[in-house]
């Protein structure tokens, strides 16, 4: 990804700033399954937002402006499925799970600067509206 390869060169990331990504027009498997895009392993530290609040969720990363431009139908897929594995899986013990995207927008409660629009309007819109119907996950 170009984008980890930025940020560990001209940032000194230790790493992809983002724990998965999700392509506007995702890729399928073999057995015709849309496929998300992992940058680092369960267990690896991002570095997505800033300070402590890399510690409060995993990042999830879309293709695209969601500020002018709404999630592709097979985005919001692949996203709700890498939602519900992080809720679910085990792996993530410590995950705020009303709030397990840690998105720039909502860093401040976390230490961050919570100045930045991103994910974008649209992709905050869908990532409210996934939560609350997904909150007994």
């Amino acid at each position: 990804m170009n984008s980890a390869k930025y940020v560990v060169t001209h940032r000194n990331f230790p790493g992809a700033a983002y724990t998965f990504w999700a392509s506007t027009r995702p890729d399928r498997d073999s057995q015709g399954r849309l496929i998300a895009y992992r940058a680092v392993k369960d267990d690896f530290r991002t570095w997505h937002t800033g300070g402590p609040c890399n510690d409060k969720g995993i990042a999830l990363s879309f293709q695209g402006n969601t500020s002018i431009r709404d999630l592709s139908p097979e985005q919001k897929i692949v996203a709700g499925a890498v939602l519900g594995y992080v809720l679910n899986s085990g792996k993530y013990p410590d995950i705020d799970k009303a709030d397990p995207v840690s998105t720039h927008s909502r860093s401040k409660k976390y230490g961050g600067t919570g100045k930045s629009i991103c994910p974008g309007k649209l992709g905050e819109a869908w990532l409210d509206k996934w939560l609350e119907a997904n909150k007994s996950a």
